[in-house]
């Protein structure tokens, strides 16, 4: 079955623009145009105390995150231990409501 805009000869028009697909992508190294493409792969590992940066001066000290978790545990008990009693008495007088209607 023919489609209106096909070719008349039955020709795929896209064949001469389509190209290949690479089964793989060259590495940097096998890449001519890339400046490591003369260098060769290195055949040591840099040792673990290579890896680390040398100025090293925070490491020491206690992360953001840890102190913003406490400080915001520290809120919620001293608003639970404040608002407690209120916010149960509120909690008992609804549910005291809510059976009274059933």
């Amino acid at each position: 079955m023919s489609r209106a805009l096909d070719p008349p000869d039955g020709s795929d028009p896209l064949a001469a623009t389509t190209t290949p697909i690479p089964t793989r992508r060259p590495t940097h190294l096998e890449d001519p145009v890339h400046p490591d493409a003369t260098e060769q792969p290195a055949t040591e590992q840099p040792q673990p105390e290579a890896l680390l940066p040398a100025d090293d001066s925070e490491r020491g000290d206690v992360p953001g995150w840890v102190l913003v978790t406490l400080m915001t545990a520290g809120l919620v008990l001293a608003l639970w231990a404040i608002a407690g009693p209120a916010l149960t008495s509120v909690f008992e007088t609804a549910i005291s409501r809510v059976t009274a209607f059933g």
